[in-house]
Parts: C-alpha cells; sequence; structure tokens
C-alpha cells in the first residue's frame, strides 16, 4: 500500500516544476481530489526531513476533509539560524503564490512541531493554527493570540512533560486548544490522531477540544 501511494505521489509531484506539485527543493504539495479554492492548507515539517512520509501519514485525512497538504524539503533538525529563515522565507513565498487566500496552518513532529510554532510566532496573524506532534517550544513563548493548536504526545515520550506544559499555558490565554494523548513513546501518532488533526485544521470547531477559561 505504501509503494502504490508514494507512486501516486511522485506522478502528481515530479512532472513537476511545469505542474508546481513539487517545487525546486521547497515542499512537496499533495491535493485532495476534491478542493475548493480556498482550503485549508496544512504545512508539515518533519525532523529527519522526510516529506513524504509526512504527506503519506496525512494524506487520507487530508483527501477526505478537502486539506492542501504541503511538506517540507529542505527541514530538518539541528540546521542553522540562516537557513531556517530561508526555508520559511521559501514556504511563504510558494504559499503566498499558490494558495492566496487560503488559511494556512503549520504543524509537525518534534523539531517540526517546534518550529511550526516559531514560525507562527514570527508570522503573527498569518498562521491560522499549529499542529503539534511530541513537541512545542521554539526558545519559549505561544503562539500569537487566537492562533488554535491541536497537541498530541506518547505517554512514553520525553516531551510529555513539555507538551502539558504548552497546554496548560495555552488554555490559561483562553486559546481553542485540542489535546489527544496516545500510547507510545517519540514518534509520529498513529493514524488515527494523525486523522484527527487534519480534522481539526477542517473545522477548529470539533474535535477533542479543551476550552480555555
Amino acid at each position: 500500500m505504501r509503494e502504490r501511494f508514494l507512486a501516486f505521489l511522485l506522478v502528481i509531484s515530479l512532472p513537476a516544476m511545469a505542474s508546481g506539485n513539487r517545487t525546486d527543493g521547497i515542499a512537496l504539495v499533495h491535493m485532495p481530489p476534491r478542493v475548493a479554492a480556498n482550503a485549508p492548507v496544512l504545512v508539515l515539517f518533519d525532523p529527519g526531513g522526510d516529506a513524504e512520509g509526512a504527506i503519506h501519514r496525512a494524506a487520507p485525512s487530508a483527501d477526505a476533509k478537502g486539506v492542501v497538504l504541503v511538506a517540507s524539503v529542505a527541514f530538518r533538525d539541528y540546521l542553522d539560524d540562516a537557513t531556517y529563515t530561508k526555508i520559511l522565507a521559501d514556504l511563504k513565498a510558494l504559499l503566498a503564490r499558490r494558495f492566496p487566500n487560503s488559511p494556512i496552518w503549520a504543524g509537525g513532529f518534534s523539531g517540526g512541531a517546534r518550529i511550526a510554532v516559531g514560525w507562527a510566532q514570527q508570522e503573527r496573524g498569518w498562521i491560522r493554527g499549529v499542529i503539534c506532534f511530541g513537541g512545542f517550544f521554539d526558545r519559549g513563548g505561544l503562539p500569537p493570540k487566537g492562533t488554535a493548536a491541536f497537541l498530541a504526545c506518547g505517554n512514553e515520550d520525553p516531551g510529555w512533560s513539555e507538551m502539558d506544559r504548552a497546554r496548560t499555558a495555552l488554555l490559561a490565554e483562553g486559546e481553542t486548544v485540542a489535546w489527544k494523548p496516545f500510547l507510545g513513546g517519540l514518534r509520529w501518532p498513529p493514524a488515527d490522531v494523525v486523522g484527527q488533526a487534519v480534522a481539526f485544521v477542517a473545522d477548529p470547531s470539533r474535535g477533542p477540544l479543551v476550552r480555555g477559561s
């Protein structure tokens, strides 16, 4: 099944530079079969640079919910600040060009989740929400007021305390927060949790919500 999916992904992304589904080392783009002109866009970051894996995990739910997926092919953990700045600037230019009227979400796993939060802090009011699996704080601080957050973490993940602090801090600010723990350690969540995260992007008023005061 994974092999068939990747074959489909490469078919839509390598004819490539003409269709724009793969964009000069910037990102992979996965379009649902039926998608609105202003459909939400979820930008994903994998700490190991596995853009195809990130798309593969989220695509079934994204196809069902009409969410566009964009996965950075340049991001990975332990790069320097100048490289991260260029990665995010290239992504923003791509998104502004291809999806000018879409709400933008950012998310990922571990260090990918942290860069998503850091991006939201930099782009105040542009990032609609963050999807954070096993990581949150990027040099401390919360995303701007009004940024929705879906948080998920394995119960044996060493980042559990970080995620719990993030949830507590967001709720204290009265933010819209979804919280979904799962069994396991430091890894991408299981498919059902990823599916709930994508559904949250499609409609933040639904899902495993915990309301702030």
